[in-house]
């Protein structure tokens, strides 16, 4: 359980339940994120936990900044 009785949800399973949302697209609101996985799974995020979970995907789908940089010549 967390400080608060709350069971913790780790960052990279939030990512795998909206990765297709996200891709779908990229500006997913944080309040949508943490209102469809209360409707459809029952689980209750925070707005940090709902923002980690959305960087952690948007990551995933383009890739660090830092290699971007690295293709300029």
């Amino acid at each position: 359980m967390g400080v608060w009785g709350r069971r913790r949800v780790r960052v990279d399973l939030l990512a795998y339940l909206i990765k297709g949302k996200v891709r779908l697209c990229l500006d997913y609101a944080l309040r949508t994120i943490m209102q469809d996985l209360e409707l459809e799974l029952g689980i209750q995020l925070t707005y940090m936990q709902s923002w980690r979970a959305r960087e952690f995907v948007r990551m995933m789908v383009l890739g660090r900044p830092v290699d971007h940089y690295k293709l300029l010549s």
